[in-house]
Protein backbone atom coordinates (compact mmCIF):
# COMPACT_ATOMS: atom_id res chain seq x y z
CA UNK A 1 0.00 0.00 0.00
CA UNK A 2 1.22 3.50 -0.83
CA UNK A 3 1.31 5.38 2.71
CA UNK A 4 1.02 8.77 0.82
CA UNK A 5 -2.55 7.84 0.11
CA UNK A 6 -4.16 7.48 3.24
CA UNK A 7 -3.28 8.17 7.05
CA UNK A 8 -3.58 5.12 9.34
CA UNK A 9 -5.22 6.25 12.63
CA UNK A 10 -5.89 4.52 15.64
CA UNK A 11 -8.81 5.69 18.16
CA UNK A 12 -9.43 4.23 21.91
CA UNK A 13 -9.83 4.19 25.13
CA UNK A 14 -6.90 2.68 25.92
CA UNK A 15 -4.31 4.98 26.91
CA UNK A 16 -1.46 2.38 26.92
CA UNK A 17 -2.72 0.50 23.87
CA UNK A 18 -2.55 3.93 22.43
CA UNK A 19 1.21 4.27 23.48
CA UNK A 20 2.47 1.17 21.95
CA UNK A 21 0.39 1.92 18.30
CA UNK A 22 2.17 2.57 14.95
CA UNK A 23 -0.45 4.63 13.36
CA UNK A 24 0.66 8.43 12.56
CA UNK A 25 -2.27 9.78 14.33
CA UNK A 26 -4.09 8.43 17.60
CA UNK A 27 -6.78 10.14 19.52
CA UNK A 28 -7.70 8.98 23.18
CA UNK A 29 -11.47 9.18 23.54
CA UNK A 30 -13.76 8.46 26.90
CA UNK A 31 -10.70 10.25 29.71
CA UNK A 32 -13.94 10.34 32.32
CA UNK A 33 -15.63 7.37 31.24
CA UNK A 34 -12.84 4.93 31.10
CA UNK A 35 -9.86 6.75 32.86
CA UNK A 36 -7.66 5.46 30.38
CA UNK A 37 -9.07 1.57 30.62
CA UNK A 38 -10.69 -0.29 28.17
CA UNK A 39 -14.19 -0.58 28.13
CA UNK A 40 -14.47 -3.96 29.65
CA UNK A 41 -16.27 -5.42 27.37
CA UNK A 42 -19.39 -3.18 27.81
CA UNK A 43 -20.70 -1.95 24.67
CA UNK A 44 -22.77 0.91 26.57
CA UNK A 45 -19.19 2.36 28.15
CA UNK A 46 -17.72 2.21 24.46
CA UNK A 47 -20.61 4.30 23.48
CA UNK A 48 -20.58 6.61 26.31
CA UNK A 49 -16.56 7.24 25.50
CA UNK A 50 -16.94 8.11 22.18
CA UNK A 51 -20.39 10.48 22.96
CA UNK A 52 -17.88 11.96 25.66
CA UNK A 53 -15.78 12.60 23.18
CA UNK A 54 -17.49 13.89 20.57
CA UNK A 55 -15.76 17.29 19.67
CA UNK A 56 -12.73 15.53 19.81
CA UNK A 57 -13.89 12.80 16.81
CA UNK A 58 -14.91 15.52 14.93
CA UNK A 59 -12.33 17.25 15.11
CA UNK A 60 -10.13 14.17 14.36
CA UNK A 61 -11.84 13.34 11.41
CA UNK A 62 -12.30 17.34 10.17
CA UNK A 63 -10.16 16.92 6.94
CA UNK A 64 -10.81 13.23 6.61
CA UNK A 65 -12.41 12.82 3.09
CA UNK A 66 -12.72 8.85 3.22
CA UNK A 67 -13.30 6.64 5.99
CA UNK A 68 -12.53 3.10 6.66
CA UNK A 69 -13.48 1.82 9.84
CA UNK A 70 -10.97 -1.13 11.11
CA UNK A 71 -12.57 -2.87 14.12
CA UNK A 72 -12.97 -6.32 16.07
CA UNK A 73 -16.67 -6.55 16.95
CA UNK A 74 -17.69 -8.18 20.84
CA UNK A 75 -15.94 -6.24 22.68
CA UNK A 76 -17.02 -2.52 24.40
CA UNK A 77 -14.59 -0.64 22.61
CA UNK A 78 -14.59 -1.90 18.42
CA UNK A 79 -18.74 -2.45 19.17
CA UNK A 80 -19.70 0.24 21.32
CA UNK A 81 -17.43 2.95 19.65
CA UNK A 82 -17.23 2.48 15.50
CA UNK A 83 -20.77 3.01 15.35
CA UNK A 84 -20.74 6.69 16.92
CA UNK A 85 -17.68 7.35 14.91
CA UNK A 86 -19.65 6.81 12.22
CA UNK A 87 -22.87 8.62 12.72
CA UNK A 88 -20.52 11.47 13.54
CA UNK A 89 -18.63 10.68 9.81
CA UNK A 90 -21.98 10.60 8.24
CA UNK A 91 -23.07 13.83 9.92
CA UNK A 92 -19.89 15.65 8.34
CA UNK A 93 -20.28 14.11 4.83
CA UNK A 94 -17.88 11.78 5.26
CA UNK A 95 -18.04 8.36 2.89
CA UNK A 96 -17.65 5.49 5.20
CA UNK A 97 -16.79 1.95 4.82
CA UNK A 98 -15.91 -0.81 7.82
CA UNK A 99 -14.08 -4.10 7.98
CA UNK A 100 -15.32 -5.56 11.18
CA UNK A 101 -14.08 -9.04 12.52
CA UNK A 102 -16.39 -11.35 13.90
CA UNK A 103 -14.98 -13.17 17.30
CA UNK A 104 -13.66 -16.45 17.52
CA UNK A 105 -15.52 -19.09 18.71
CA UNK A 106 -13.89 -19.67 22.00
CA UNK A 107 -14.43 -16.18 22.82
CA UNK A 108 -18.20 -16.86 24.00
CA UNK A 109 -21.56 -16.06 22.78
CA UNK A 110 -21.78 -12.95 24.92
CA UNK A 111 -18.79 -11.46 22.85
CA UNK A 112 -20.55 -13.37 19.54
CA UNK A 113 -23.92 -11.45 20.60
CA UNK A 114 -22.63 -8.07 21.00
CA UNK A 115 -20.65 -8.62 17.15
CA UNK A 116 -23.71 -9.29 15.78
CA UNK A 117 -25.96 -6.64 17.44
CA UNK A 118 -22.96 -4.32 16.44
CA UNK A 119 -22.99 -5.32 12.72
CA UNK A 120 -27.19 -4.88 12.61
CA UNK A 121 -26.27 -1.23 13.80
CA UNK A 122 -23.44 -0.70 11.42
CA UNK A 123 -25.20 -2.00 8.76
CA UNK A 124 -28.07 1.02 8.62
CA UNK A 125 -25.27 4.09 8.61
CA UNK A 126 -22.00 3.16 7.05
CA UNK A 127 -22.89 4.46 2.97
CA UNK A 128 -20.00 2.69 1.83
CA UNK A 129 -18.48 -1.08 1.23
CA UNK A 130 -19.11 -3.29 4.30
CA UNK A 131 -16.70 -6.52 5.05
CA UNK A 132 -17.29 -9.04 7.80
CA UNK A 133 -14.12 -11.13 8.19
CA UNK A 134 -14.67 -14.40 10.30
CA UNK A 135 -12.00 -15.05 12.37
CA UNK A 136 -13.28 -18.95 13.09
CA UNK A 137 -13.89 -19.11 8.94
CA UNK A 138 -10.03 -17.92 8.42
CA UNK A 139 -8.34 -20.50 10.80
CA UNK A 140 -10.66 -23.09 8.84
CA UNK A 141 -7.99 -26.27 7.79
CA UNK A 142 -5.31 -24.59 10.46
CA UNK A 143 -3.48 -27.04 12.88
CA UNK A 144 -5.99 -26.83 16.11
CA UNK A 145 -2.75 -26.24 18.47
CA UNK A 146 -1.76 -22.55 17.10
CA UNK A 147 -1.42 -20.32 19.34
CA UNK A 148 -3.87 -17.60 20.33
CA UNK A 149 -1.22 -14.92 19.08
CA UNK A 150 -0.77 -16.96 15.95
CA UNK A 151 -4.81 -16.87 15.60
CA UNK A 152 -4.70 -13.16 15.73
CA UNK A 153 -1.67 -12.54 13.33
CA UNK A 154 -3.56 -14.50 10.80
CA UNK A 155 -7.11 -12.69 11.13
CA UNK A 156 -4.57 -9.45 11.33
CA UNK A 157 -3.20 -10.41 7.93
CA UNK A 158 -6.96 -11.27 6.30
CA UNK A 159 -7.76 -8.00 7.67
CA UNK A 160 -4.46 -6.06 5.85
CA UNK A 161 -5.59 -8.08 2.28
CA UNK A 162 -9.23 -6.53 2.79
CA UNK A 163 -7.52 -3.51 3.05
CA UNK A 164 -5.17 -3.75 -0.19
CA UNK A 165 -8.02 -4.92 -1.92
CA UNK A 166 -10.44 -2.38 -1.24
CA UNK A 167 -7.83 0.40 -1.69
CA UNK A 168 -6.44 -0.61 -5.13
CA UNK A 169 -10.17 -0.96 -6.25
CA UNK A 170 -11.26 2.25 -5.64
Amino acid sequence: MDNNKFDLAYIDTDKQLLEYSKAHRTLQIGKNTCAGLGCGGQVSVGKSAAEESEEDIKNFLKYVKQLVIISGLGGGCGTGVSSVIVEYAEKMGINTSCILTIPFAFEGNKRKQQALNGIELMKNIVNGKFFLVYCDEILKGVSEKISISVSLGTVNEKVYEVLRDYIVSD
